[in-house]
């Protein structure tokens, strides 16, 4: 299949937003409620909602516009398996070298692998999101099945109650109603809503400035939302930005930026730049894994030499760093899948 350039800008988009996410979260937790820097940190990560849904919409269009089959599992489990595992050992060995004594560990090591493995974010946190995406690999070809023989109007049936769903997950006292509709609950929506945003006929989709007004809205949800919700109860309350990000302001923010992105005509924006820096787009989407599974070890280590510094303005800092982590990732990467720098 011809490779689809929208796709390398949102995932290239996506893991910038997931490192400035991990990187303004410290913001947040480390100051005082409706502090200065408290507040600047929670709007720059409430910017970023966004990302790991885009990551999720992306793999949705691909594996059902390929029609993903029984077949391709394997590869499409290999293609992440292999360096979710290496880097899996990795954290593996850092943190409970950094946790337990070495006796302890060869002692107990099979036991503090099978702790890890059923839950792996007592490694790092971030690791959630690869369990998350080997059960849609595992369930994609039911989904193409169904989606790519679907009418429009079933799909949005879909659609409508499992954004229902969502608005429930984000009430309080909802474990029963949610436990009765939880087969419609899940990032399977945000799999599907890709694919749905590109195959709908509708004028509003194929508006840029319909997007930015989305972004805007689930944004201010998002940074209203964890003020209202924190200051209600006098301290820190994530309902309007959970890990997953399985709201409605999230959900609205990635629709906008989906649609900014998907509707933007690069080669005017780059002019006679374009095919040097959709090059560059690509490469840094065919690392997006890498990345994803390495940031928070630069980021602690940076933290750690005091360069990750959260006295300074995170308006300044997380931009900064950004760039920095993901151009420091992609230059270890490259040196070590010996890929060309193009």
């Amino acid at each position: 299949m011809k490779r689809i350039l929208y796709i390398d800008y949102l995932k290239t988009l996506a893991i910038f937003g997931v490192i400035a996410i991990h990187l303004s979260s410290k913001y947040i937790t480390h100051y005082t409620l409706n502090s200065s820097l408290w507040f600047s940190g929670l709007f720059v990560e409430s910017m970023f909602r966004f990302s790991i849904i885009l990551f999720v919409m992306a793999s949705g269009i691909l594996l059902i516009k390929k029609n993903q089959t029984i077949d391709d599992i394997p590869r499409r489990l290999k293609r992440i398996g292999i360096p979710f595992i290496g880097w899996f050992l990795i954290y593996f060995i850092i943190k409970m070298s950094m946790k337990y004594s070495l006796t302890y560990i060869i002692s107990n090591i099979f036991n503090l692998l099978i702790i890890s493995i059923l839950d792996p974010t007592i490694l790092t946190v971030e690791f959630w999101f690869i369990y998350m995406l080997i059960g849609l690999y595992l369930a994609s070809p039911i989904i193409c099945s169904w989606i790519r023989n679907a009418e429009i109007r079933e799909i949005e049936y879909f659609l409508v109650i499992w954004l229902i769903t969502i608005f429930i997950k984000m009430l309080p006292y909802n474990d029963n109603i949610i436990i009765y509709m939880n087969m419609f609950f899940g990032y399977v929506g945000y799999f599907i809503l890709g694919y749905y945003l590109i195959n709908k006929d509708s004028e509003l989709l194929k508006s840029r400035k319909f997007g930015a007004v989305l972004y805007i809205i689930g944004t201010l949800m998002t940074f209203m939302g964890v003020i209202a919700a924190s200051n209600f109860i006098g301290e820190l309350e994530l309902t309007f930005m959970p890990l997953g990000d399985l709201t409605i302001n999230a959900c609205l923010q990635a629709v906008g930026m989906f649609l900014i992105i998907k509707n933007t005509d690069f080669s005017i924006i780059w002019g006679k730049y374009s095919d040097k820096i959709n090059r560059k787009i690509t490469l840094i989407s065919n690392l997006t894994l890498g990345i994803y599974l390495t940031n928070v070890l630069l980021i602690n280590a940076l933290d750690k030499i005091g360069i990750y510094d959260i006295s300074i303005s995170p308006f300044i800092n997380i931009p900064i760093l950004t760039v920095i982590v993901v151009f420091m990732l992609m230059i270890i990467l490259l040196i070590m899948y010996r890929i060309p720098y193009v």
